[in-house]
Parts: C-alpha cells; structure tokens; sequence
C-alpha cells in the first residue's frame, strides 16, 4: 500500500493534515530506539540458529541413517541429499507466504510465526530419524530460515519508514552479521566435543526461541496498523 511508505496513489491529493510516517533519522537516533535493537536481535539470533543447522543437515540426516537412495525422475537421489533440497524448496515458499502474510498483519506476528517453525523444524530433525518426519521437519525449517532476510527489511520498514531503511538496514548488519559464523563455531565444536550433533542442534532451536521471544517486542507506529488493518477488513469481506 502506498501509505506504508508515506506516499500516495496516482491521481490522488495529499492530505497535508494526514500525520506522516517517520521522516529521515540519523545513525545516534537509530541505535537510541529500543525496536531498532529489538529487530536486530532477533533476526540475528535466528540467523546464528539457522547457519548452525544448515551447513551440518545433511551430514546429520546421513548419521541418522538417512543414506537410501531413491530413483527420483530417472536420476538416483540420496535421502540426505533429498532432505537439504526440500529445506531449499521450503526456504522459496518461506519468501512467497511470509511476505504476504506481512502485508496483512502486524511485524511482530509473521517473524514470530517464521522463528516457530524454524525451531519446530530443527527439534523435528534433531529427535525424529524416521524419515517422513525428517523429511517433513526439513520442510517446516526450510519455511522459517527462508522468511528471515524479506521479513528483517520489512520490520525495518515498518518502524522506520521508506526514508530509514537503508541506514537502518546498513547500520544492523555490524550486529547481525558476526553472530551468523559463531552459529557455525559452536556447532563444530560440539561436534568435535560429543561427536554427535544432538546437543548442538538442541542449542541451535534454543537459539531460534529466543528470537521469537525478541520478535515478539517489535513495535510499529499505529498509523501503519490501521492502514494494514483497513486492507484486511477488506480483505475478509471480499472472501464473504
């Protein structure tokens, strides 16, 4: 909607009373702003989680037994490989739905979802070696990793407005960044430790709750609700 970056339809007046979304801040009133942190934090905890898991599935899914090969199309398809694609196909639909459920809720709600399923995802795979399950845990991760990067710049966008985004995308990337590595770190070396990846991925799902509980602080202004909040009314009579 173009209200959500402060502009209007073709053809269409501006109202000069109608209040306007956050104009432009400078990096000392973005870092001072608790949602800022808020976003930033939980996105990074969700991609610490994430990189933790994704390099290491189909190892894992191969030491959980996962080593048949199947006939797919003509062409021979281990399990575990079979297994990371679909987290991949996941990832895609994670983009396709999430984007649209953020233009119909609040930013909180859809980022919460996302981490849920990230961290359904990973303790499904992590207990589960029986093979539908697995397969199906991939999926339900491959939805929530996949959802993190749209939804990050859409919360960005709206608790800043079209005019922040950029600097606040920018000046997250110091925090969120370093800790997408350290997911890495601790998984290898827990490996190395226990020689097995069930403790590691435990400590990765842990990680993807915390981001649902950061998430679930994100604040908007108002005024962009009510717009969102106008387009689902809608919506819902539409369907009727």
């Amino acid at each position: 909607d173009p209200k959500t970056v402060n502009q209007v339809k073709d053809g269409i007046k501006r109202d000069i009373k109608e209040e306007s979304l956050p104009q432009e801040m400078n990096s000392k009133d973005l870092l001072s702003k608790k949602v800022f942190w808020v976003i930033s934090l939980a996105f990074a905890f969700q991609f610490l989680s994430m990189m933790g898991v994704i390099a290491f599935l189909p190892i894992h899914a191969s030491k959980m037994g996962l080593d048949e090969i199947w006939n797919i199309l003509g062409f021979p398809v281990k399990q575990y490989v079979f297994a990371y694609a679909l987290a991949a196909f996941g990832g895609v639909l994670g983009k396709l739905i999430f984007g649209y459920l953020m233009d119909l809720m609040r930013a909180a709600y859809p980022s919460m979802i996302a981490m849920s399923l990230q961290a359904t995802g990973i303790f499904g795979f992590t207990y589960f070696s029986e093979p539908s399950i697995f397969f199906l845990s991939a999926l339900i991760f491959g939805l929530g990793y996949g959802a993190a990067t749209p939804l990050m710049t859409a919360c960005y966008l709206r608790a800043f407005g079209s005019h922040n985004l950029g600097k606040a995308r920018g000046i997250s990337s110091p925090i969120v960044a370093p800790l997408q590595p350290i997911g890495i770190l601790i998984t290898s070396i827990l490996i190395g430790y226990k020689d097995t990846y069930f403790v590691a991925f435990n400590i990765m799902g842990c990680f993807a709750l915390v981001a649902v509980i950061l998430a679930s602080q994100i604040q908007e202004p108002e005024k962009i609700w009510s717009v969102l909040g106008s387009k689902l009314i809608k919506l819902t009579y539409n369907c009727f």
